[in-house]
């Protein structure tokens, strides 16, 4: 679970870099993709440590709602 979870941050990492530096429609996708995999580790993780766990995704879904938005924003 860490190694993917890691795996996942890197790839997250990655994608946050190109939305910055080129702004594509395909950038916001992939890091929507990204913060929808995060999500899922934060879920799995969720009842060991619930707290906190439950605030980040609640974050993280709120983001992913937003880039999901920008992207049809991008796309029409």
């Amino acid at each position: 679970l860490a190694e993917g979870a890691r795996a996942a941050l890197r790839r997250a990492k990655k994608a946050l870099d190109k939305a910055i530096s080129r702004g594509e429609a395909d950038d916001f996708h992939d890091l929507r993709k990204a913060c929808k995999t995060h999500s899922m580790h934060l879920s799995l993780l969720g009842r060991l440590w619930p707290a906190p766990i439950k605030a980040r995704r609640k974050a993280v879904d709120k983001l992913g709602e937003r880039l999901g938005e920008l992207h049809d924003v991008f796309v029409m």
